[in-house]
């Protein structure tokens, strides 16, 4: 083979060598910045106070107990399951996205609160709703929201994403039983419930943003000023006043 002729095929492969490595730098370009975007730049600093089950139970012994309707009924029941779909939530991310403490944080706190919460149950001599395994609910509505949310956690941020809009959901639900009934043991309850959902959203907002920074969350339960008035004041203590 005359050597000019060689020389041409070893400059084809050399063109055809460079081309593949050109292409392979290219395809793994938007690998590397999705796993860059998936590391918040910094990592929020976030406590979520777990209720103090005693003081709390005490507290609610001490007000008095009062005749149920049958609206107050049904909110006790949705409510005490509602906090179930809160902590299933977050074991379920905590075990996804263990880079997120938070999750950890938020799950034990809705541990807590569902314990606390029975104490409604016990007075009233309600069924508990939430003994069913782990991801599985009674109420169509709570599991379908379960799902949603789960699903939707797709990754660390959309996960962030969705939790909000669950605590979204939960506060406004909390409100709407405040507003339906006029027994004082139970405004209490919703009351530290609510307060617990406020420091879960506070928590929430600045993970987020840690992802995300130009990400601003619009709430669809709750009004937007509503919304920016509690990520825009500190975590509250969770108190029997």
């Amino acid at each position: 083979m005359p050597k000019k002729t060689i020389l041409v095929i070893l400059l084809t492969l050399v063109v055809i060598t460079l081309a593949i490595s050109a292409g392979c730098s290219r395809s793994n370009g938007p690998t590397q910045a999705s796993q860059t975007q998936a590391t918040p730049v910094t990592t929020p600093s976030i406590i979520i106070t777990i209720p103090d089950e005693n003081t709390i139970r005490l507290h609610f012994l001490s007000l008095k107990k009062a005749p149920l309707n049958e609206t107050e009924t049904a909110d006790i029941i949705y409510l005490q399951e509602a906090e179930k779909v809160q902590r299933d939530i977050y074991l379920f991310f905590t075990q996804r996205y263990q880079t997120i403490p938070l999750f950890n944080q938020m799950a034990q706190a809705a541990n807590r609160s569902m314990s606390v919460d029975n104490v409604i149950l016990e007075r009233y001599g309600l069924p508990n709703p939430e003994l069913q395994a782990l991801g599985t609910f009674n109420n169509k509505k709570l599991q379908e929201i379960y799902d949603k949310v789960t699903g939707e956690g797709s990754s660390p941020v959309n996960a962030l994403k969705a939790s909000a809009t669950s605590e979204d959901l939960h506060i406004a639900d909390l409100n709407a039983a405040i507003g339906r009934t006029d027994n004082d043991d139970l405004k209490f309850i919703y009351n530290q419930q609510l307060v617990l959902s406020r420091n879960n959203m506070r928590g929430i907002a600045p993970w987020i943003a840690a992802f995300e920074p130009s990400y601003t969350y619009s709430p669809t339960y709750i009004t937007p000023n509503y919304y920016t008035s509690i990520i825009t004041s500190p975590m509250e203590t969770i108190t029997i006043t």
